[in-house]
């Protein structure tokens, strides 16, 4: 993998670790009685494989265009399977984040 195959991977893992650390932050997290294994199971799986078809396109096509164009396609996919799977393990606040000024803040850079 080329050099811009690093960045682009930490370009698409920053903000998966960020909604990590987000969902952590402002959701209660699940007792392992109420986890949905199969769930985790296959949204995990599906996770886990396109980040690794993430991987293979940068490690064997040439940068370009179309590259670009797939990886982006394939991020956009992954992250929302991540958020699919953050989604099993934490309860999200009831009406959601909405009420939240410092996340508004964040996502529309104003206050």
């Amino acid at each position: 993998m080329h050099r811009s195959g690093y960045f682009k991977l930490a370009m698409i893992l920053g903000p998966a670790l960020l909604s990590l650390g987000a969902v952590a932050w402002v959701g209660e997290g699940k007792t392992w009685r109420t986890w949905d294994w199969l769930d985790i199971v296959g949204e995990g799986g599906a996770a886990a494989l396109t980040l690794a078809w993430i991987v293979c396109v940068l490690a064997s096509r040439p940068g370009g265009r179309v590259t670009n164009l797939l990886v982006i396609g394939f991020a956009g996919i992954f992250l929302s399977l991540w958020q699919d799977l953050l989604d099993e393990f934490f309860i999200s606040p009831r009406g959601g984040m909405r009420g939240w000024k410092t996340y508004r803040c964040l996502l529309a850079w104003w206050c």
